[in-house]
């Protein structure tokens, strides 16, 4: 239980800052300096930026000018910290000291409850293991680069765990700034590619090759395409260029496989959304909706639904 709330109360510290990226990047304002009210523009004290505290104790108003607050602020930072715990449960679950990506298995969490460096051969050796093998995963015998020692599997543990967590926030981020303000932030594209990139190492380990690397570089560009055509042939207007460099990124993340499934989710939910809209007429045909957040969408579903439609496409289609 206590990980849990440590995992909330960080994810809650983290969607504070979230909030200075949403409001920020879209404007290409600095995202340095205090924060400051948004009407009165007094500088907050540290009392004032204490998550989801603050913001209840003040009553969602200003110290000062008694504006009220949006409550974007607390959402944010509560929806972080939901989205912290879940990535903790379903990509990182410590108390294996293991997680499960792709269906290979990867050392997580250091000493914690028997977990990564107290198992005997590592995260991939245990006996009668994931893919029969015998070796460890990363840092172990045998694993990636073939490196032993506790201080680089430490490292790459960690990595393991802010990796993921990183990639959360950054879709967090793009989905707002794409629902506020129409926008995807380059900063935060760049930041995505470099996260999942790391990632898709990770989830590699000792498979790691230069051929497995073009094939996810490949995998990018595949699962981008139909949003390039798109706009490209829209010019812009059926699908913004942010939306072409997120498909990439999911391609980068996923792999070919999951991520023409993440793009397929995207497209069925925004496609129903844009429904509902003209037929409660609060949207035209020619009305531009966000994309991005239902490409999150995608990613959150295969995410969370891998293994039962992986399943479902096998007993199917046999694929």
């Amino acid at each position: 239980m206590m990980i849990y709330l440590y995992f909330f109360f960080l994810g809650t510290a983290i969607g504070s800052f979230l909030n200075v990226l949403i409001d920020r990047l879209p404007k290409d304002k600095s995202i340095m300096g205090r924060s400051h009210c948004d009407y009165c523009k007094r500088k907050l004290s540290a009392i004032d930026l204490i998550p989801i505290f603050s913001f209840l104790f003040l009553n969602g108003k200003c110290r000062k000018c008694k504006k009220k607050l949006s409550w974007q602020y607390p959402g944010i930072e509560v929806l972080t910290g939901v989205v912290f715990i879940l990535v903790y449960f379903f990509v990182i679950p410590v108390k294996t000291g293991i997680y499960l990506i792709n269906n290979a298995w990867i050392p997580a969490f250091a000493g914690m409850t028997g977990g990564g460096l107290g198992m005997t051969g590592g995260g991939l050796g245990m006996t009668g293991g994931w893919l029969g093998m015998t070796r460890g995963g990363l840092g172990m015998t045998g694993g990636l680069l073939g490196i032993t020692g506790g201080g680089f599997e430490v490292v790459l543990e960690l990595v393991g765990i802010i990796i993921p967590l990183g990639i959360a926030s950054i879709l967090i981020v793009i989905f707002f700034t794409d629902v506020k303000y129409k926008i995807i932030p380059d900063q935060m594209q760049i930041s995505l590619f470099i996260f999942s990139f790391f990632f898709f190492l990770i989830e590699e380990g000792s498979q790691l090759s230069f051929q497995t690397i073009v094939a996810r570089i490949v995998a990018g560009i595949v699962v981008m395409l139909p949003i390039l055509i798109i706009y490209l042939f829209t010019r812009g207007k059926g699908m913004g260029f942010g939306d072409v460099k997120l498909a990439f990124n999911m391609g980068i993340l996923l792999g070919l496989k999951s991520g023409l499934l993440a793009l397929y989710f995207g497209f069925i939910f925004g496609a129903l959304y844009g429904i509902i809209l003209i037929i409660l007429k609060l949207k035209k045909m020619k009305s531009k909706v966000a994309f991005g957040p239902f490409l999150i969408l995608g990613i959150l579903i295969i995410t969370l639904l891998r293994v039962p439609i992986y399943d479902m496409l096998l007993r199917i289609y046999g694929i």
